[in-house]
């Protein structure tokens, strides 16, 4: 596959800032690309300084430009990878106390249903009917731009389900 290439990618503004650590001393032109408020905007995206998003959004516009001939191939390959994944996988189910833990996927699920049933036999691991603790697919849904779920615990008591979530893309967890 032969790609042409017209597109440039954005330049990079370089302003001179000297900056003195252990004694030594360095120009860091770049300096002005870290966000003095980079904790804000960590929590909230919307707050990075407008000249830094405009350079990001100029890099991410050259990035579709230049990748956009081979979408096609990248999308076939990512059907194949799916199509080789059982569309309803499942955990091996762990047991804790009186239940059994595990995390099942339904056709078409892209996060899946977080699982519990009744532990009838340790030793065999039969089970009895299960319960859904978390459907996470049906979660996204109240997340509409952007949805990744962390972590999924129950309390040792078994009577909660935790679970983290993040909605930013700044993998700061809720």
């Amino acid at each position: 596959m032969k790609l042409n290439i017209t597109a440039f990618p954005p330049k990079t503004a370089k302003i001179s800032k000297i900056i003195t650590q252990h004694g030594r001393t360095r120009d860091d032109e770049y300096d002005w690309m870290r966000a003095e408020n980079w904790q804000n905007v960590m929590s909230d995206p919307s707050v990075l300084p407008t000249n830094i998003r405009n350079h990001l959004e100029a890099e991410n516009s050259y990035y579709e430009e230049v990748t956009a001939p081979i979408k096609p191939l990248a999308d076939e390959i990512f059907e194949e990878m799916k199509g080789r994944i059982e569309p309803t996988e499942s955990d091996v189910p762990t047991p804790d106390g009186n239940y059994a833990y595990f995390h099942t996927y339904r056709e078409g699920d892209q996060y899946g249903v977080y699982k519990r049933a009744k532990l009838l036999n340790r030793g065999t691991l039969e089970l009895g009917p299960d319960d859904i603790l978390l459907d996470a697919d049906l979660l996204k849904k109240d997340y509409p731009s952007y949805f990744d779920l962390g972590g999924v615990e129950h309390s040792p008591d078994h009577k909660y389900v935790a679970y983290t979530l993040d909605d930013q893309g700044a993998e700061n967890y809720k």
